[in-house]
């Protein structure tokens, strides 16, 4: 009996605090601060329930749950059963608001997946189509930033939620209210740093890109243009509101997929671009794993739904995520200790994407917004990734710069070498030759050598075709110099210098393009001046060939593109005789070593020959 008692007088006392904190509604001061979280207040929870404010006012409606702090609804109990993914309820919270006659804002990070909200009544902001089933329903990201005017000191918010495309559902964590002034520049400030983020992630990307399209030199700058591209798109995808801004329309689904993918090929691609910047730090098969698993994780996110692959997509940041950050700082580390340049750099932009990622990895795991977090790392990342590579560019740069300097000063010295060798023979052995012709002219005059006239003769020959031979030499060695500054006029004049002492009629065909695009040559450095001293030596050795077995009429045709140079000729040769042999093999060697190629034909008496090189 006394039992009895006892637990009648205990429900009694419960019920009387039941009815009293029914009645007793929280005070939220929004004097206390710029923006008043509202995840810590009691919220109503009623699932599979799509309650309007009407359907409060009889009083009917029991919640399922109460909750504080407010949350998305998986793995909440209800009727001893856990909650899944999909489903719908409406969220209410009453409470009292000193802001009688003010203008307020009302914050809610973007649901998931669709909502509609009513404050004190009103219907004031919807994403998506709020149903009970999929085929009632359509999702949408947005964040919403509501402005109302209280009317009087209270504060009831309903808001209706649905979910049947990701593994999350319900509210997240981050409900803010506020003054409306105050409001609107907090809001502003994620819009702010999504819109930075994304222009800086942007310009970089767009400069290392067109830098390697002019220079087509370092791979790694166009790595690093991919990369940018990577968190471009991601900042852009995972900004709060950015992608609504923007792309309004663009399906949740399809969002969904095209933001894991970009995020799947990150860390491949962080690793490819360290791999590259710091060639030997990390290897090419580890490189081609990690890509082969992005690979795999980007075939379930094109064939599976958004609610199975995205529920992993915390455990790829962690851990593949994780693992491409330790792998790329032991590269930045061995690049340290070998004091390469932009290694700290790379080092610290690692660190920095690091905390940042962890932090937003936190964020996303207890269902809040880390879109921000998400675009502040990346760009802070891509910012000294940047860095690292202008600085390893620019060392490059310097050493190539002390490299051209020196090569300078050689060529300064071979020239006044070769200068001094050329008036060594023409002053010693051309002197000598021309004494000598001149005695043998005098001993032919002479009538006591009447006997040995033709030897003489014979003699004065050859002293001739060597002198001619020592002034063609001396003048291909001026044609060489001018072919290493202008290498299309260098050929051309050697050409022409061949066939005018040999008396021969030639025809050198150069269209004006080619003459413009030569320059691209010195410009852009498409030929080695061992490429160009080698070039010259098979055409003097061609132009031979063509001289010694051609006969008639020569036909040399130089064209150039950006593709590439081709030298051509065309002529006719003597009866029966033509230019192939031992010649022929030489040259093919010579095009071997300079990465050229050389074709020849000879049919009757027509001789073709080409000489191609690739750019």
């Amino acid at each position: 009996m006394r039992k009895l008692i006892f637990l009648l007088f205990g429900l009694l006392f419960s019920a009387s605090a039941i009815a009293a904190s029914a009645t007793e509604l929280p005070t939220i001061d929004l004097n206390a601060g710029d923006a008043i979280r509202l995840h810590d207040y009691p919220w109503q929870f009623y699932w599979k329930k799509l309650l309007s404010p009407k359907d409060f006012e009889s009083g009917a409606a029991k919640p399922d749950l109460i909750m504080q702090p407010v949350t998305i609804w998986n793995h909440q109990i209800i009727a001893a059963e856990e909650l899944g993914s999909y489903g719908y309820a409406t969220y209410r919270l009453r409470c009292r608001l000193n802001a009688h006659g003010k203008r307020v804002a009302l914050r809610i990070p973007a649901p998931l997946t669709s909502y509609r909200v009513y404050v004190n009544g009103e219907l004031l902001a919807e994403a998506g189509k709020v149903g009970e089933s999929a085929e009632d329903y359509k999702p949408m990201r947005r964040s919403a930033l509501i402005f109302f005017r209280a009317a009087d000191d209270r504060l009831d918010l309903v808001i209706q939620v649905a979910n049947f495309l990701v593994y999350k559902g319900g509210l997240r964590a981050g409900i803010e209210i506020g003054y409306a002034s105050a409001m609107q520049a907090y809001g502003m400030r994620y819009l702010a740093i999504d819109l930075f983020c994304i222009g800086l992630i942007f310009a970089i990307m767009l400069y290392h890109l067109l830098l390697f399209v002019l220079t087509r030199k370092d791979w790694a700058i166009f790595v690093f243009a991919l990369l940018a591209l990577n968190y471009f798109l991601l900042a852009f995808l995972f900004g709060e509101q950015s992608i609504s801004l923007f792309l309004p329309e663009v399906e949740l689904s399809l969002h969904s997929r095209i933001a894991s993918i970009i995020a799947y090929l990150l860390p491949p691609l962080v690793m490819e671009f360290t791999g590259r910047l710091y060639a030997g730090t990390i290897g090419a098969r580890l490189r081609l794993i990690f890509w082969a698993n992005a690979a795999i994780f980007v075939v379930l996110a094109v064939f599976l739904s958004p609610v199975y692959f995205m529920r992993y997509n915390v455990f790829y940041y962690g851990g593949v995520g994780g693992l491409t950050a330790i792998i790329c700082m032991r590269s930045a580390i061995i690049a340290i200790r070998a004091r390469r340049p932009g290694s700290r750099l790379l080092g610290t932009g690692l660190l920095f994407l690091f905390a940042l990622t962890i932090y937003a990895v936190y964020l996303f795991a207890t269902h809040t917004v880390a879109g921000s977090f998400l675009s502040m790392g990346f760009a802070l990342f891509a910012l000294f990734q940047s860095g690292s590579l202008a600085h390893a560019h620019a060392a490059l740069e310097s050493h190539n710069s002390d490299m051209h300097e020196r090569l300078e000063s050689s060529r300064k010295a071979l020239e006044s070498q070769r200068k001094q060798i050329e008036a060594n023979l023409h002053d010693s052995l051309g002197g000598n030759l021309t004494d000598i012709k001149l005695g043998l002219e005098a001993l032919v005059k002479d009538m006591r050598a009447r006997g040995i006239k033709k030897d003489i003769q014979r003699l004065d020959h050859r002293v001739a075709g060597t002198i001619a031979s020592l002034r063609t030499e001396l003048l291909f060695l001026e044609d060489l110099q001018l072919a290493m500054d202008d290498f299309i006029s260098g050929i051309n004049l050697i050409l022409l210098r061949r066939y005018q002492m040999a008396k021969r009629p030639v025809d050198i065909r150069i269209s004006n393009k080619t003459r413009e695009e030569g320059a691209n040559i010195e410009r852009r450095a498409l030929l080695t001046n061992e490429v160009k001293l080698e070039l010259c030596m098979m055409l003097q050795e061609l132009c031979n060939n063509n001289l010694k077995y051609g006969a008639g009429s020569a036909v040399w045709q130089i064209e150039m593109n950006a593709a590439g140079l081709e030298i051509s000729l065309t002529g006719k040769s003597k009866a029966r005789k033509n230019h192939s042999g031992k010649g022929a093999e030489t040259l093919r060697r010579r095009a071997e070593k300079t990465g050229a190629t050389f074709e020849e034909t000879s049919v009757s008496n027509s001789y073709k020959a080409a000489i191609r090189v690739k750019f």
